[in-house]
């Protein structure tokens, strides 16, 4: 959360921009269970002027936020890209960084000047992902 106190104001656009590099295994080229382990999972971020919680929906836990559906973004989070790296190692064990960017996404404040950042990913794929966020840039813009 962004507020105040790190130079936001109340009831504003800002465009926020992001790079987000982090390490993955997921190699692309590979077959999986769903989807392919890198192509099928989904890096996404954004913001909101609420705070993103997850919440109950018929039995199943889901995001407040609107993010899209996998390969495809929503009003609150828009695709940046996938995870998967160049190793072509389909064992999993061949790790490498991956720098995706989010250009240019509005954002309203609320009343108390707040913003909320979402950086995530939305996967197809059926088996575990491993990734390690290793830097996160973000630079926000009053429109």
């Amino acid at each position: 959360r962004l507020d105040s106190a790190d130079g936001i104001n109340a009831s504003r656009a800002y465009q926020v921009s992001m790079t987000v590099e982090f390490a993955t295994s997921a190699a692309s080229g590979c077959s999986g269970i769903g989807g392919p382990p890198g192509e099928s999972v989904y890096l996404k971020a954004g913001a909101a002027n609420f705070e993103p919680k997850s919440e109950a929906v018929d039995g199943f836990f889901e995001m407040n936020v609107d993010k899209g559906q996998q390969a495809a973004g929503g009003k609150d989070a828009l695709v940046l890209g996938h995870v998967g790296n160049n190793s072509g190692d389909c064992t999993g064990n061949t790790w490498e960084y991956k720098t995706l960017t989010l250009d240019s996404f509005t954002v309203q404040t609320d009343v108390l000047s707040r913003i909320w950042l979402i950086i995530g990913t939305d996967s197809g794929f059926e088996g575990r992902t491993t990734l390690y966020y290793t830097n996160i840039k973000v630079k926000l813009t009053e429109a």
